[in-house]
């Protein structure tokens, strides 16, 4: 079993707090990340990409869509080491999963810099 690095850990636990997805009882399923090494003339990093869905209420699951988009980008998101210098969240399909349950898709991508 693969161990999940630090920083794509942090960034989920910020989409499950900026979502309220535990308080809204919305189910986040990761169903890929990447992370790969990123640097410019002046900066390291690493970028990130997850494929996520929430899974839930109707109502829930839109509303924790909306927050993360919304609200995503201005949300401060500790790491050690590590600063978030962008990240936005796309939104995808929303399909129906049973009565008044659905599945929304969403891609999200974030840069990280080493301090």
């Amino acid at each position: 079993m693969r161990t999940l690095s630090y920083i794509p850990a942090a960034i989920l636990r910020a989409v499950d707090r900026v979502g309220a997805l535990q308080a809204r009882g919305v189910a986040l399923v990761v169903e890929e990340i990447q992370s790969r090494d990123w640097a410019s003339a002046t900066f390291a990093g690493e970028t990130h990409r997850f494929a996520l869905r929430l899974e839930g209420v109707g109502d829930a699951v839109a509303a924790a869509a909306a927050a993360l988009a919304a609200s995503i980008g201005e949300s401060d998101i500790p790491m050690a080491g590590h600063f978030v210098a962008e990240i936005a969240v796309e939104l995808g399909d929303i399909c129906p999963d049973g009565p008044n349950r659905i599945v929304q898709t969403l891609a999200l991508s974030a840069l990280t810099i080493a301090d």
